[in-house]
């Protein structure tokens, strides 16, 4: 870990990442929560076959997690980081709807 905590390697990894409601994704059932998955994505201006192209999520698997469904880890990793890594383009916040 070269002389550094995980944890401060992982904040300064991640300082240019857009925050997520904590709630979004409950790793105990695989699920994201449908509403704030979908206000996710509303805030990034993007719909879900452009965030599958830019993020390379396939986009069966995008629709499946804004169904509620029950998706891979792996999935759900990539759908949090691609989410992340989009700033919000419009001036809604993620409390609205919730």
């Amino acid at each position: 870990m070269n002389g550094h905590t995980g944890q401060r390697i992982l904040s300064a990894d991640f300082d240019h990442l857009s925050p997520l409601p904590p709630d979004l994704y409950d790793p105990k059932t695989g699920r994201f929560d449908r509403e704030k998955l979908r206000l996710e994505l509303i805030i990034r201006g993007v719909t879900p076959e452009t965030f599958a192209s830019k993020t390379g999520v396939p986009r069966t698997s995008v629709y499946k997690a804004l169904r509620g469904e029950s998706v891979r880890d792996r999935t759900a990793i990539n759908i949090l980081f691609g989410l992340a890594s989009l700033p919000p383009r419009l001036p809604l916040t993620p409390s609205v709807g919730r």
